[in-house]
């Protein structure tokens, strides 16, 4: 698998799951830990927060900054050495996890590892991920059964009809219609201390109330 902690590896992640990699050496470098673990790896995902992994950790109530706490107080002391992000060795349990992100990835017919490949990876490997998700309250079953394909492909599908359910229209502040596809513009040229130049103006094309401007 190719992640930045092994550039030689074949090519077969997904930029999410690339990024949170990433995310994960920074937040171990931050925490002054020269070995990448299964808790890192979480907290990389966190980091990732438009991934759909922190997504699903974001519904079971994860937050990151919850997270680096209780990953700061399982981590101990920091390393003597300050690590740096070229030289941060994975756990024997991190490399697992991330070995078994690829058997998710090929079990699911996926020609990619996805960042949901590497969450369930860290939730299959014992591990001090686990343990900071146990000590967050997190229901590890239902956070499991979140991960599984029918619940994704449902998650995809609710999530556009949930944002059109929930976007509301703009609206004039004056009489309080629609600004959607009622808004008159005008293009003008005003004269300043540079010389003359052109701006659009943009008001309410029902009651005609002055909306603002902006460069043409």
């Amino acid at each position: 698998m190719n992640d930045p902690l092994d550039p030689d590896a074949p090519r077969d992640l997904d930029a999410d799951a690339r990024r949170s990699l990433e995310l994960a050496v920074d937040e171990a470098v931050e925490l002054g830990q020269s070995r990448i673990g299964t808790e890192h790896l979480l907290l990389g995902l966190l980091a990732n927060e438009r991934c759909v992994a922190a997504r699903v950790l974001g519904d079971a109530g994860v937050t990151l900054a919850a997270a680096r706490h209780k990953v700061a107080e399982a981590s101990g002391p920091r390393s003597a050495k300050p690590p740096s992000a070229n030289e941060s060795p994975r756990t024997a349990r991190a490399g697992r996890a991330l070995n078994r992100a690829v058997r998710f990835s090929h079990a699911r017919r996926s020609e990619v590892v996805t960042s949901e490949h590497v969450l369930l990876g860290v939730l299959d490997v014992e591990g001090t991920a686990g343990q900071v998700l146990r000590r967050l309250g997190v229901d590890m079953d239902r956070l499991r059964a979140s991960l599984e394909p029918e619940a994704l492909a449902e998650r995809s599908t609710a999530a556009p009809a949930a944002m059109e359910q929930t976007a509301a229209p703009l609206a004039c502040r004056t009489c309080g219609g629609a600004l959607r596809d009622a808004i008159a513009l005008h293009h003008l040229e005003v004269r300043g201390a540079s010389g003359p130049r052109m701006i659009d103006a943009y008001g309410c094309a029902t009651c005609g109330a002055f909306l603002g401007i902006a460069p043409a």
